[in-house]
Parts: structure tokens; sequence; C-alpha cells
């Protein structure tokens, strides 16, 4: 609206000023006409008229001129308009394609890590791990090794652990929470047992996370107890992707009657 008003003040203006000199110049052309003769008459009704059309082209002019002045601010307000919305439009592009912030996205969808213990030094743990999952569902897979020097011999005891089954309740980029039922296989007496599984897992920084595991197999009776925890730091990462190293601490009971305890040093990928 004050645009407008501008506009029509402006335009007020520049007709009043054009009929001043219209009529300026019509006094001074009747004034010219009386004091000559007809053909001095003539020359300067000439005259007079090419100065009223060049007065009326200025007036037009800087008419056309305020105009363009006017309509300026706001086409240059549009354009940064349209620059914000572009940029706008390229954060929430970037934002989609992945983004480590956004709660949309989940924990993890696949998990790959190596752990292998370094203390005490009564028992050797080696852990190779894979697990993963999409929407509700997860899984899990891992070899665990356990290697014990006696009489100067090195026995082996090694366990084939598959989830195919977990349900993930929560799996969101700060928190993640699962469980799920498999199977628990030695590998060296083929002894087949039923196994129960959680997994907590949340973040507690941009770059550190931490997580808490508990384990059961049970097969007439309980064959494996096992409760670990671990904390990870991401080395690399980028976007929904890292590379992790950290330590985990390991409990467990074989049997009711054989204990295993391990600090571990791990490494691996999510994704």
């Amino acid at each position: 609206m004050k645009r407008i008003t501008f506009v029509l003040t402006t335009l007020l203006i520049s007709i009043s000023a054009y009929s001043q000199t219209v009529e300026q110049l019509k006094k001074k052309s009747e004034e010219k006409s009386r004091g000559s003769g007809n053909n001095s008459g003539n020359q300067s009704s000439g005259s007079s008229n090419s100065q009223n059309e060049a007065c009326m082209s200025d007036c037009l002019s800087g008419c056309l001129t305020g105009l363009f002045d006017i309509n300026r601010p706001a086409r240059q307000e549009r354009q940064a308009s349209r620059s914000k919305e572009r940029q706008d439009s390229r954060v929430q592009k970037r934002d989609l394609k992945g983004n480590n912030n956004s709660s949309d996205l989940p924990f993890e969808t696949m998990n790959i890590s190596l752990r292998g213990s370094f203390a005490p030094g009564t028992y050797h743990v080696f852990v190779p791990e894979i697990s993963g999952g999409k929407g509700h569902f997860a899984y899990s897979a891992r070899v665990l090794t356990i290697a014990e020097r006696r009489l100067g011999e090195i026995e082996y005891f090694s366990t084939l652990d598959v989830q195919p089954l977990q349900i993930s309740f929560v799996n969101h980029s700060n928190f993640l929470f699962k469980a799920g039922i498999g199977a628990m296989v030695v590998t060296t007496t083929d002894q087949l047992s039923f196994e129960f599984t959680t997994n907590f897992k949340w973040r507690i920084g941009k770059k550190i996370d931490m997580g808490i595991e508990g384990r059961m197999a049970t097969n007439h009776g309980i064959v494996r107890q096992e409760a670990s925890t671990q904390i990870n730091y991401a080395l690399w990462q980028k976007n929904n992707k890292q590379f992790l190293v950290g330590i985990n601490g390991m409990i467990s009971e074989y049997y009711q009657s054989v204990d295993v305890n391990a600090l571990s040093l791990s490494t691996g990928f999510r994704f």
C-alpha cells in the first residue's frame, strides 16, 4: 500500500511540474509572437513545440526512472528470498542422504567387530562378530574361542552363537535395545543349546557410545551365562559410517562351574 501511494504521489508531482513548464513555455511564446512578425511567430511556435516535446520526454523518463527505482528493492528482496529457498532445499537434501545428527536414522544397520583379550592371563578370548538389522528385525552371529594353557599345552574351547531372530524394540540414532533367541553350538562336541540375548547401546557423545549385553544358553540346565559391557570411540566417521576402537569387559560362567573373565580390545566398522 505504501508503494502504491508513493508511485501515485510521484506521478502527480511529475504531472504538476510538466503543466507548470508548459504554461511557462506558452507565456514565453506569446511574448515572442507579439514582438515579431508572422514568420518569426511561426519559428517561435515550432521551437516551442520542440521544447514542449523535449519537456514531455524528460518528464516521462523521470517517471519511468522513479518507477524502476521503486521496483528495484522489491526485485532484490525476491532474489534474496529465492536464494534462501534454494539453500534450504540443499540442506534438506543433504539431511535426507544421511546425517548422524538426525533422530530418524537407525543406531546401526550393520556392525562388524573383532575383539581379543589382553587380561587376565588365565584365558585368552578371541571373538569375531557380525550383527545388524532393518526396522524392528535384527540378527547377530559370532564365533567365541577360549584358549587355556595347561601343563605346557594349549586347550581350545569354541562356540558358534547364532541369533537369526532378534526384535529391535528401539532403534534410533542415540539408543538401541533389542532381544532375541537363537542357538549356541559347542564346536568340539556339537552340543546344541538354546540361547537368549538382550542388548543395549546408547551414545554419550558425537563419537562415543556404550553397550551392555547379556546371554544365557540352556540345555537341560544352564550351559553358559555371560554379561559384557563395552565402550567405543569413532576414530573416523562420515554420515552413519564409523570406524571404531574400544575396550570390552566380559564375565561368564560355563556349566555352572568354570568362570571365564576377560578384558579385551576391539575394533570394527559400523554402518
